[in-house]
């Protein structure tokens, strides 16, 4: 979350070219986690700001929210959680297990934070 502003979008020269340079800034900064299967700007106006990054395991995921929260993009203090693509909902690693379960991850982001998945 945060890594744009609707005052950035509008004063990008065309909406298109916006996302596809944010794309490939995430892109390059995601990858050094793992495979990225897809990397979504998000535009509707109730998740403005977001960028939902799609890796291949859970693993690259749960590296990915440790090396982007909390980090400072553009002089804003990003928020990086896990996401299932409900934009209502998004949750701490600790409150995961069980969307890791329904996508048959298994837990697999807690094992690579060392944590014991409850």
């Amino acid at each position: 979350k945060t890594m744009f502003t609707a005052e950035e979008l509008a004063a990008a020269p065309s909406p298109e070219a916006f996302v596809e340079e944010m794309r490939d800034d995430v892109w390059g900064e995601c990858c050094k986690c793992g495979v990225v299967e897809a990397v979504q700007p998000c535009l509707a106006p109730a998740s403005l700001g977001a960028v939902a990054v799609r890796f291949s395991d859970p693993i690259g995921a749960a590296e990915c929210v440790d090396l982007m929260d909390g980090r400072y993009f553009a002089e804003q203090r990003l928020e990086a959680t896990f996401w299932d693509g409900d934009p209502h909902t998004a949750c701490e690693l600790h409150l995961d297990t069980g969307r890791q379960s329904r996508f048959g991850a298994n837990g697999a982001a807690q094992r690579a934070h060392g944590c014991a998945a409850h």
